[in-house]
């Protein structure tokens, strides 16, 4: 875990995000842990960033551009407020046909069913 705190430092760095070293939270008895002060959206660009440094680092092969595509679409949504809650979204993700989600359905019934077997 040595390595993924270390990244996670150094990418609040690359993003200029407060890392603090010893943070304490609520209901935590005085046991301290590492955190970043920012908001959502750049607390989820970090967390991106990380996995993509780490997939890279713990990756053999020179591969990381298709999987880094990936991830920099997920963090491309947007956000509107829905009372208490917000819905994010993604404007370039058109949604689902009906056969596609009618395979989900019926895929996610089998047993032990896993949602990325499916074919696109």
């Amino acid at each position: 875990m040595t390595m993924l705190r270390r990244k996670i430092q150094l990418v609040c760095k690359d993003y200029d995000v407060e890392f603090r070293n010893g943070y304490s939270g609520r209901g935590m008895h005085n046991k301290e842990c590492i955190g970043i002060v920012t908001d959502h959206k750049e607390a989820m660009i970090i967390i991106a960033e990380v996995i993509k440094e780490l997939h890279c680092d713990l990756d053999d092969t020179d591969s990381c551009q298709p999987f880094n595509n990936v991830v920099d679409a997920i963090l491309d949504f947007k956000t509107d407020s829905m009372g208490r809650d917000q819905i994010f979204y993604w404007e370039d993700l058109k949604p689902l046909t009906d056969e596609e989600q009618s395979l989900y359905k019926h895929y996610m019934e089998l047993d032990n069913a896993n949602p990325n077997d499916i074919d696109e």
